[in-house]
């Protein structure tokens, strides 16, 4: 494994940069690879070169984890819009509330009394 490690893992991790931008990211997408082929390494069977394999490998985690990413921020996004659409209705509904209560207050008191017994707690 250490062969490995030291002949392939500046290759995979250069590849790796060009999909994540960023050399963090891209050392966890080797090391994890590196980690996989560590578990399996009984059960692999490998039909082409362990280089076009670790480089797909390579390849393959870094578009997943782009796809995974871009799924996180349309969620993200799509929670964000639905949360300010909120803090936009609350507002617009504690405006009205107070212009309604405004135009209340300015009828007779047996007006008002009958107003909100009727349309505000559902009375008869």
């Amino acid at each position: 494994m250490d062969y490995l490690f030291d002949t392939y893992y500046e290759v995979l991790c250069n590849k790796a940069l060009r999909y994540a931008k960023d050399y963090v990211k891209a050392e966890d997408t080797v090391q994890d690879i590196f980690r996989n082929i560590w578990k399996k390494r009984g059960n692999l069977n490998m039909q082409i070169s362990l280089k076009a394999y670790l480089s797909r490998c390579v390849t393959n985690r870094s578009l997943n984890h782009i796809r995974d990413n871009r799924k996180y921020m349309v969620e993200l996004e799509e929670t964000l819009v639905d949360n300010s659409c909120g803090v936009e209705e609350d507002t617009y509904y504690e405006e009205t509330e107070k212009i309604i209560y405004k135009l209340i207050n300015r009828l007779s008191p047996r007006c008002c009394q009958v107003f909100i017994m009727n349309r505000i707690e559902q009375m008869k």
